[in-house]
């Protein structure tokens, strides 16, 4: 009897944790918990207070949690020097350099730096970029993720219920294929709750922190296009470096077609001489 009381529970574990919400609370897993971990229902609050709590309480837990992601177009005479200005600035209000990047684009130097900034130093660092150049292009996004981190909230919570009355009901197993199967579910649970745990870490990170990518470009004063004469030379050092490029690979072939001329020569000669031997000494010469 205890052994069929028990399965029952936990099927009824099971499918309420799958469900990940409360609802149903008066229901006949409630009634089994009951009948196998009595309490005092004198202790335990009117139905309408306990709404009212969870009313208020998912009241306060909803707040206002804002992920800021942004990116300026900041044009100056160097572009490395004021990435490395920017960057010392960055980690001066306690922030971090997420990545770098130096490249040329359009015969152009430019330098892209993505930071994480704390939050509330965010508008500060956007304003000092007037300090490192023009900023010709500048743009925030804000997305509010409060529900979402809430919703994330309940199911963790909801799956920590879940793994608890599990492993309570694990201490009362009265077969091995009954403590096997709710050691799977559990195992099943605890990856859930895993999972949820790493959402919200990531979500807490992204609020705490906000991204801002800045690339740093020449201004039109700082930049001038090269000459004739410049671009001549580049062209003469890149066709150089094609012919050298073509003269190192030709080389292992020259090699190999210098000792095939070397074989035919020497075959050619041995063959030369066998047709016409030397004459010896003394003999006479062909009659007049």
């Amino acid at each position: 009897m205890k052994t069929r009381r028990f399965g029952a529970t936990l099927v009824c574990a099971v499918v309420l944790g799958l469900a990940g919400t409360a609802c149903g609370t008066e229901s006949w897993e409630q009634q089994q918990l009951q009948d196998s971990f009595p309490v005092d229902r004198a202790t335990e609050p009117a139905p309408a207070q306990s709404e009212r709590s969870a009313v208020d309480s998912t009241a306060e837990d909803v707040r206002e949690d804002v992920i800021t992601t942004g990116s300026a177009t900041v044009q100056t005479q160097d572009p490395e020097m004021a990435a490395a200005d920017f960057t010392t600035l960055v980690r001066d209000r306690g922030g971090r350099i997420a990545s770098s990047e130096t490249s040329t684009w359009s015969e152009q130097l430019r330098a892209t730096v993505t930071a994480r900034v704390p939050a509330d130093n965010y508008q500060t660092v956007v304003d000092s970029l007037t300090d490192h150049g023009e900023v010709v292009a500048q743009s925030t996004q804000s997305t509010d993720v409060g529900q979402e981190r809430v919703d994330l909230e309940a199911r963790r919570a909801a799956l920590q219920a879940s793994i608890d009355r599990l492993t309570e009901l694990m201490s009362t197993a009265g077969t091995v294929e009954d403590l096997l199967a709710a050691e799977n579910t559990l195992t099943q649970r605890q990856a859930d709750l895993d999972s949820l745990t790493a959402q919200l870490d990531y979500l807490a990170d992204q609020v705490a922190l906000s991204t801002l990518t800045v690339t740093f470009t020449v201004d039109d004063e700082g930049y001038r296009p090269p000459n004739a004469f410049e671009r001549a030379w580049a062209a003469f050092v890149a066709s150089l470096a094609s012919v050298l490029i073509v003269s190192m690979a030709a080389v292992p072939w020259l090699v190999i077609l210098a000792v095939l001329i070397a074989v035919v020569f020497v075959l050619v000669r041995r063959r030369r001489n066998r047709n016409h031997p030397p004459q010896e000494d003394g003999q006479a010469g062909p009659a007049a």
